[in-house]
């Protein structure tokens, strides 16, 4: 698998701040299936998960998690 766009995925870790969950939940939500469109380039490589991709749980959404807007001149993120 060869990644044309890096910033369209997000690690497990980022995940598990944005969703409020341990990482390693994360990564076991990923090696069940349950996080669509989540992805390995290799055996125990890191995980790819969509920055769109639902949490499977959502009862503990990080509520100290930044936005996810861009700021309009600098195209970065702004919390």
């Amino acid at each position: 698998m060869i990644l044309t766009h890096p910033e369209q995925y997000m690690s497990t870790r980022e995940a598990a701040f944005l969703w409020g969950y341990p990482q390693n939940t994360v990564s076991r939500w990923c090696q069940t299936g349950k996080i669509p469109g989540a992805e390995q380039v290799a055996p125990y490589s890191p995980w790819l998960i969509p920055r769109n991709a639902p949490c499977p749980s959502p009862k503990k959404a990080n509520k100290n998690a930044p936005t996810r807007d861009l700021h309009p001149f600098v195209g970065t993120f702004f919390l």
